[in-house]
């Protein structure tokens, strides 16, 4: 019996490290999505995966600098059945929701993992702290996936080079 629980534990092991693996991981990165999700999101290894949010993303750091990014999805619902109707209804949605929210770059045509998207910076102050953030939205397979780079409006800039590159490696599967 103690032989049948052991490699059941054993076997129980190696399956959830698969799970996290990063093979086909660019070098020098890590893959922050579960397996279940439909893309690949390829952050720097230098920045940690947050597994425990049940969201696919990463932060830059645990300390002073909580920059991330973050992948959600959503199925098409009423009044947002295209990515530019998407993008309409969450812009008008966030200037109910946030303080001084403010479109900083008017949706723009872009790609994410090789699909079409509209990309958009905003501003909006929480907590009294003044944030920056890029939204890409995109269609695949009839759900909209919401690329988010989250960062205080200081920091921005000095993570675009980061957030680029992670851009540059999102796959969908």
């Amino acid at each position: 019996m103690k032989r049948i629980i052991v490699a059941l534990m054993c076997a129980l092991m190696l399956v959830s490290l698969v799970g996290c693996s990063d093979a086909g991981a660019p070098e020098g990165m890590q893959n922050a999505a579960s397996e279940n999700e439909a893309f690949y999101l390829f952050v720097p290894k230098a920045w940690t995966a947050n597994t425990s949010s049940g969201i696919a993303s990463a932060y830059y750091s645990a300390s002073v600098d909580r920059s991330n990014v973050s992948v959600t999805c959503t199925l098409p619902g009423e009044g947002y059945l295209s990515v530019e109707q998407y993008v309409t209804y969450t812009t008008d949605s966030l200037g109910k929701l946030l303080d001084d929210f403010a479109v900083v770059s008017a949706p723009a045509e872009s790609t994410l993992g090789g699909a079409a998207a509209l990309s958009f910076d905003y501003t909006a102050t929480v907590n009294g702290v003044a944030y920056k953030y890029r939204q890409i939205v995109s269609a695949y397979k009839d759900i909209f996936y919401v690329f988010t780079y989250t960062s205080t409006a200081e920091l921005f800039d000095s993570h675009l080079e980061d957030v680029n590159t992670i851009l540059s490696h999102f796959t969908f599967k």
